[in-house]
Parts: structure tokens; C-alpha cells; sequence
């Protein structure tokens, strides 16, 4: 009996490799399956190859390794604890706190460059297209103004000032602070108003902006904005010329430990424990204080934020919740008949038209279509039962801390992260899965969209392309790849194997060798040397329940096919 081993079917872990399924032709006997793949690619049908290796973006290590990562128009931002980094190059900072980050690119609607908003639970920072670091938002002066008789006349009444900080390009206003505290009334007979104040020690701002009331009144118009540098200005606008009444809104971010946006035509999100917070719309550093509602209860902090077709999602460890809204005072948050939620900020993702992808404690779930159901049951449950032992090659989950986990969607291929550099990856067309095994611990995934490109931290404090089409090693360190097949039975009678083929591209790999395992023990090994060399291989006299064919070889290699008689 001829027995063909094509590997074009799915990784399966969990089902009993005798279970796996085959298909009889003749006297032939035909299997797809696979219960035991590494570092092998799945997305050719009828041959797996070595899967593309991985290299640093940078010569040097960074200050630590990093936790959060985000491409804008195709420059890298880096964040790693206290420090932060565009590409290859440490921004300018000052006191930052340790923390993981959480970022977006965003811009207002009068502003055309873009800036990375972030922040980590303590510091909220806006970095510009020029690499400065500075406060999201601008805070509004601690003290108020002063007023007295100017110098020349115009104006009868008592008035009274306020002012702001503000950051200008031209005449246009980017951002502005809330206003001061109130001065106190000048009494004015025909004449003008000497206001005078404190200069903020913001470096982003770049004007001051005078607010006064009519006379006898308590309602702060424009009046007109100083380059800073000045301290002290007279005025005697008079009170028919006076521009717009003041915002109160201008309120800067609350300190909250994830970013999102936008959404709903331009409004971000963020999240403080329980309670979302959002901007208005288009404005990202406007964030009124009692624009926030509550996700569940106090006690279940959202550990994610995830964007599904542009819709807002929110994961706590146990449930997901929908965000139901187009603005503010509409938004609403809808609890999800979800069996599971997320572990930490990546643990999960969305994809339009599939669902969320997101990890529970015990697999991996998919809701969609209002169902959670763990897609990880079937083929690869065994990995996150409670074992340190490993299964057919890999490592389990379970054992390891949720810190080690994430998810990631990089083209139509979903990307499941635990431990030391162990991956799952599912193909969301074809929902097949292969392992892949990397050499290091990895961290904050992240898609350079510009690019095309899929960026991680590793454990040695490097920014890391994975998936890099022109890498045969992981930074250097050699890719080792397997593909065994499942184990043939033969109902009554024992294995008598007499010979083997291999259809196997080894020409560029490293100790490429075939393997024929009987009842689970290397029975018979073959170098396979050459390219595609398919001659008959001897096997010495043996029997047993129970035979497999495994081929394994470290760099590029293509295996296409096995057979034995």
C-alpha cells in the first residue's frame, strides 16, 4: 500500500493524529493533514515553504524594549517606557513616567499636519510632524489677569478680563486653553484698559488671547491675541467689535490609559478605568469634562479599545461591549453576549465583515453575527490547558502570563501571540493555521500601512519587521522547519515499510533530512540534499501500529510532497 503525504491541509494539535483525517484511492492512502508544522508558510496551496524571517529596524538597542508602536505617514513612532522614539532617533522628553503607551494619528479640523496623540496613564503627549514632544492640550493659566487705566480713551463702564493660552499658526487658532479666572472690575471713564499676565511655560504656545465683558457685564468676548513675549496690553476695542464669547470646553484630555480614533465623524476616545471619555468632534485636544459614560462596572476596568468597520468596541477582561452613538450625548454602551474579553490593550482586534478576534482565558474566540464562539477549540484547545509539557513541538499557552499575549491583523492573516515567540497564525479565507516559533519574546504589534509593513518589539529591546519577504533568518538567528503527517493506520495489519520518496526543494536549506516514524520513534532517516530529487529511499526492516513522515530542515526549503510503501 502506497501512503502520500501532501501538506496542504491544517495544523491540528488537539485531535488524535490517528483521528486526523484521510482519503483512500485504490490501494492509496492519501492525507493533507498535519499534526505537527513549524515555521512553514500556508498560503500556497500544494507545497509549504519556509516562512519569511524577521529584521531590525535599528542598528542599536533601544533604552527598553518597546510596548507600543505607530506608523504615520510612514515614519515610525517607538514608545518604550520613559523614552520615546521616531524611527531610529530619541525625541527630546523630559520627566516622562514609565507606563505602556497607547497613541493615534490624528489632526483638527483647521490643521492639515497630523500629530501622534498618546498617552500611558499618567503623561498625555502631542508630538508634531517635526518630532517635538509636547502636552496634549494646553493648560489654562493658574492665575488671573490684572486690569487698571491704560494709557489712552475709548471706553466708559466697568470691565472686566480674562485671558487664554493658545498655539497659532498664523491666524488661525490650533489649540486653546480654557480661560483664566476672571479679573477684577476696572471702572473706565473714556478710557482704556491695561491688561497684564502671567507668561505660561508651555513651549507650544505661541499667543495669548484676550477675553473682556461689555460694560457692566459677565460674558467674555474677543478682543485680540499677543505673540508671546508680551505681558502687558492696552485696549479699547470697542464693544461692538468684539469677536466671539469664550469656550469653557477646551478641557485637555483626561489621564487615561488607551487611545482611540476616530470614529463617528471625527470623535476620539478614551478610557480611564470604567469610564469613556470623548472629544468633540474633528478636535483632539478638546475634551469637555462630563463628556463620558460608564463601560460596566467600576470593578471591570476596559482592558482594549477596537475598532470594527469603524464602529467602537470596548473589551473588559470578561465581556465586550458595542459604543452605540453618532455624537455627543447619544453614545450609549451596549453589553455583548460575548463568552469572553480581552486580557490587555492588544488582545484585541478587528476586521471588517469577520468580527472581533479577541483572547479569552481558556482560547481564542471570534464574535460575529451576535455569536462568540472560541475558534481554538477544535484544532488546538490542548494548548491552553493548564500544561507545561509541550504539544507536538510547541509550547502551550496555558501557564504563561497574559502579558505575553496579544493578537494582530496583518493583510487577511490573523496573528496569535504568547509566551517566547510562539504564533499562532490563521488565515481568515481559508482558516487554516500554522505555528510559527521566533527566537524571542515579541511585543506591540503594529501595521505600517504605508508600507505595508508589520512592525513588534522583541525582548532585546529592537523594533522588528516580521513577515519581511527578503529575510531568510530572524535578525540573524536561523529558522528551523517541520511538517509531519498524521499517523497512518492500517485497520489489520501492521506497517511494513520498504521505501520512501520525497518531493522536497533542500538546495539553499541547511541539514534538510525525511524522517519515518514508527509508534511515535524515529524509525529511518534520510538526507535530502538537492532539489527535488525523488528517488526511491530504503527503509530497513521494521513494523507498527502506527506510521508518520516527518521532514525537517533549517533556512529556505520547500516541501511539496512525501511518500512511502
Amino acid at each position: 500500500m502506497s501512503i502520500l503525504f501532501k501538506p496542504n491541509g491544517n495544523l491540528d494539535v488537539s485531535t488524535a493524529a490517528t483521528d486526523l483525517p484521510a482519503q483512500f484511492e485504490g490501494r492509496n492512502v492519501i492525507s493533507e493533514a498535519l499534526q505537527r508544522a513549524k515555521n512553514v508558510t500556508l498560503n500556497r496551496q500544494g507545497r509549504r515553504d519556509t516562512r519569511n524571517g524577521s529584521t531590525r529596524a535599528h542598528a542599536t538597542a533601544l533604552t527598553a524594549r518597546p510596548n507600543f508602536i505607530l506608523e504615520q505617514a510612514g515614519e515610525r513612532y517607538t514608545f518604550v517606557d520613559s523614552a520615546i522614539y521616531k524611527d531610529e532617533a530619541e525625541l527630546t522628553t523630559s520627566g516622562l513616567t514609565d507606563g505602556d503607551w497607547s497613541a493615534i494619528s490624528y489632526n483638527s479640523f483647521n490643521e492639515t499636519t497630523q500629530s501622534v496623540f498618546a498617552l500611558n496613564g499618567t503623561d498625555r503627549k502631542r508630538i508634531d510632524s517635526s518630532g517635538n514632544v509636547r502636552e496634549w492640550g494646553i493648560e489654562p493659566a493658574d492665575a488671573a489677569p490684572t486690569v487698571a487705566v491704560g494709557a489712552s480713551t475709548g471706553l466708559t463702564g466697568t470691565y472686566k478680563a480674562k485671558t487664554t493660552y493658545a498655539r497659532l499658526s498664523g491666524s488661525t487658532v490650533l489649540s486653546e486653553s480654557n480661560p483664566s479666572d476672571a479679573s477684577a472690575g476696572q471702572a473706565l471713564t473714556n478710557e482704556d484698559l491695561k491688561v497684564t499676565w502671567v507668561a505660561s511655560s508651555d513651549p507650544q504656545v505661541t499667543h495669548v488671547r484676550i477675553y473682556r465683558t461689555l460694560a457692566g457685564g459677565d460674558i467674555y468676548y474677543f478682543d485680540q491675541s499677543v505673540a508671546i513675549g508680551t505681558l502687558t496690553v492696552d485696549t479699547s476695542t470697542t464693544d461692538a467689535a468684539l469677536g466671539t464669547e469664550v469656550a469653557t470646553n477646551h478641557d485637555r484630555p483626561p489621564v487615561g490609559s488607551l487611545v482611540a480614533g476616530p470614529f463617528y465623524g471625527g470623535t476620539c476616545f478614551i478610557i480611564k478605568g470604567n469610564l469613556l471619555y470623548w472629544c468633540l468632534a474633528k478636535q483632539p485636544e478638546y475634551w469637555p469634562a462630563l463628556n463620558f459614560i460608564e463601560v460596566g462596572p467600576p470593578s471591570r476596568a476596559t482592558k482594549a479599545l477596537v475598532d470594527v468597520g469603524g464602529q467602537l468596541h470596548c473589551a473588559t477582561q470578561s465581556q465586550l461591549w458595542f459604543i452605540q452613538g453618532t455624537g455627543a450625548g447619544t453614545f450609549n454602551a451596549l453589553p455583548l453576549r460575548s463568552l469572553a474579553g480581552a486580557p490587555n490593550q492588544h488582545g484585541a482586534v478587528g476586521i471588517e465583515g469577520r468580527g472581533i478576534y479577541h483572547i479569552g482565558g481558556d482560547g481564542i474566540y471570534l464574535y460575529a453575527g451576535g455569536r462568540d464562539t472560541k475558534i481554538s477549540e477544535r484544532n488546538f484547545q490542548v494548548l491552553f490547558d493548564e500544561s507545561a509539557a509541550p504539544v507536538n513541538g510547541i509550547q502551550p499557552v496555558g501557564g504563561w502570563p497574559v502579558a505575553t499575549q496579544w493578537l494582530h491583523a496583518f493583510r487577511n492573516e490573523v496573528y496569535f501571540h504568547w509566551g517566547i515567540g510562539n504564533v499562532l497564525v490563521l488565515n481568515v479565507d481559508t482558516k487554516k493555521t500554522v505555528y510559527h516559533r521566533y527566537d524571542q519574546q515579541l511585543f506591540a504589534p503594529a501595521t505600517d500601512h504605508t508600507n505595508t509593513r508589520f512592525y513588534v518589539g522583541d525582548a532585546g529591546r529592537f523594533v522588528r519587521r516580521v513577515e519581511d519577504p527578503d529575510a531568510t533568518t530572524d535578525a540573524g538567528t536561523t529558522i528551523d522547519c517541520e511538517a509531519e503527517s498524521m499517523d497512518f493506520t492500517l485497520q489489520t495489519r501492521r506497517h511494513f515499510p520498504r521505501w520512501a520518496k520525497y518531493d522536497f526543494n533542500g538546495s539553499a536549506a541547511t541539514s534538510p533530512k525525511g524522517e519515518i516514524i514508527l509508534d511515535g520513534v524515529v524509525h529511518q532517516t534520510h538526507t535530502l540534499a538537492g532539489n527535488r530529487k525523488t528517488n526511491r529511499r530504503l527503509i530497513d526492516t521494521g513494523n507498527a501500529r502506527r506510521c508518520s513522515i516527518r521532514v525537517s530542515w533549517t533556512g529556505a526549503g520547500t516541501l511539496y510532497a512525501a511518500e512511502m510503501e
